[in-house]
């Protein structure tokens, strides 16, 4: 077995754990209340704390299991990570959710809307006890109690113009899950602006998108037909009413959010963790189902 490093993690030897799975090599894992323990010695926040565990090769337990597919500093990176998701509901809560139990260090949660009945069919942090609140003050509650280390900070507003900029302070990325044309748009544009990734979802019936819109600065596929916008490319420059969206003829169902946050948190990571992204639009039809990747 590999030897626990010297030091303040000596104090907390009893919450230290073998093991030689999953992943590479033998190493050790250590518990929350391990965690708590060497934090309060360190004086380091829960955050921090993982990451000096990390640093010396002791994977925190609730993190162990991505042990394998993620490396030491991959996990490092997603702890030291910060996402904007802009909008709580069906996409944002299931976003959230999946990047919360993966390891990611902060999160700006940001939706003016409240939960209403009509909700409960698919959008994660719904409760019949939460109707009538703001979806952003639930997402930071349901969130933090799945990770305690989490730094969520809500954002009861629409993102609208005066509010932007100070959403995506210090971000990494930010992540539409919004479901109104216009405001993907500008949500974008303050993407880029701030040169950071635009991970875009849309969702109708069983049937969805997934894209990362790279600001220009890093991006080497913008054609001279394309607008450099991932939005407008898609939707077009005109805003479309109510009415002419195909969520409003075709709702959406359960599984839909789900099978697209999946892939929008996919891009996320890809992108957070240095990996190499596709331009491409991913296109899923859970009544086949089916998977496709679209050349924009």
């Amino acid at each position: 077995k590999p030897d626990p490093p010297e030091g303040i993690l000596r104090h907390v030897s009893y919450f230290l754990h073998p093991g030689q799975a999953p992943g590479p090599g033998s190493f050790y894992s250590i518990s929350l209340c391990g965690i708590r323990e060497a934090g309060a010695k360190l004086g380091l926040t829960p955050s921090e704390t993982m990451i000096f565990c990390l640093e010396h090769g002791i994977w925190p337990s609730r993190f162990k299991s991505n042990r394998g597919t993620f490396s030491n500093k991959d996990q490092i990176t997603l702890l030291r990570g910060k996402v904007a998701i802009i909008g709580c509901g069906g996409l944002g809560g299931y976003v959230g959710l999946i990047l919360a139990r993966l390891g990611i260090g902060a999160l700006v949660v940001c939706d003016g809307d409240v939960f209403a009945e009509s909700n409960l069919n698919r959008q994660a942090f719904c409760r019949e006890d939460r109707i009538g609140t703001y979806k952003a003050s639930g997402a930071r509650e349901a969130l933090q109690a799945v990770a305690s280390h989490l730094e969520v900070r809500a954002v009861p507003e629409f993102a609208v113009t005066t509010t932007r900029p100070g959403i995506l302070n210090d971000c990494h990325a930010v992540v539409d899950c919004l479901d109104d044309i216009s405001a993907r748009r500008m949500v974008e544009q303050a993407a880029h602006a701030a040169n950071i990734p635009f991970i875009h979802g849309a969702i109708a019936g069983l049937e969805g998108f997934a894209l990362i819109s790279l600001p220009p600065k890093a991006r080497t596929d913008i054609s001279a037909s394309s607008t450099g916008s991932a939005v407008s490319d898609l939707y077009g420059s005109d805003d479309i009413p109510a009415e002419g969206r195909a969520e409003y003829r075709l709702g959406v169902s359960s599984p839909t959010p789900v099978a697209v946050a999946v892939l929008q948190t996919l891009l996320t990571l890809r992108f957070l963790t240095g990996k190499p992204l596709n331009p491409g639009l991913l296109h899923i039809d859970l009544a086949i189902p089916e998977i496709e990747l679209l050349h924009r």
